[in-house]
């Protein structure tokens, strides 16, 4: 959001022909004169104008730690396509990557915003609703009888080999997958 709209914004500038020292990035008080301990003008600057990195952007579909996003994906895709009544569920086994263990690791959240770093809320909630979105983190949601219940099933497991990934099987009641 920001840093598309610091792009507008200096394109709009620059139709008014505002300008800025040639040496913005590089320079005294630049860019990386202020915001680096020890600058290194080529790594920014050695391919400028022939390297671009518009296709490395992307956008994260949950306001969620990133890190969660592959098993929440998987979860909603579980809902979406079986529908499983969350009464029926005996486990939600997740293997996913260290991070999320680290940024995501609040097992019991009490209020909404610790919801959003908690891959156990997470879970059950991609799986029970099918859709994580920013009006769901909230106190109320997060303490729902339902989803503490089968957020209290779910087994996660590490795999730091995984690293933004993720893997996730459903496991009901009746020995289904």
């Amino acid at each position: 959001g920001k840093a598309c709209m610091d792009g507008v914004m200096s394109a709009l500038l620059a139709e008014r022909v505002f300008t800025s020292s040639k040496n913005i990035i590089e320079g005294e008080l630049g860019i990386l004169d202020v915001l680096t301990e020890y600058p290194d003008k080529g790594s920014v600057l050695d391919k400028l104008g022939s390297k671009y990195y518009l296709s490395d952007i992307s956008f994260k579909p949950y306001p969620t730690c990133a890190w969660t996003h592959s098993a929440i994906g998987l979860l909603e895709g579980i809902h979406a396509n079986h529908r499983p009544n969350i009464e029926d569920v005996e486990e939600i086994y997740i293997e996913t990557g260290p991070v999320a263990f680290t940024s995501a690791g609040i097992k019991n959240p009490k209020i909404g915003t610790e919801g959003k770093f908690s891959l156990w809320f997470l879970a059950a909630l991609a799986l029970a609703e099918g859709n994580v979105t920013l009006e769901r983190f909230t106190d109320t949601k997060v303490n729902d009888p339902d989803l503490i219940r089968l957020r209290e099933k779910v087994n996660a497991n590490l795999v730091r080999e995984l690293k933004f990934g993720a893997r996730v099987t459903v496991r009901m009641k009746d020995g289904t997958e």
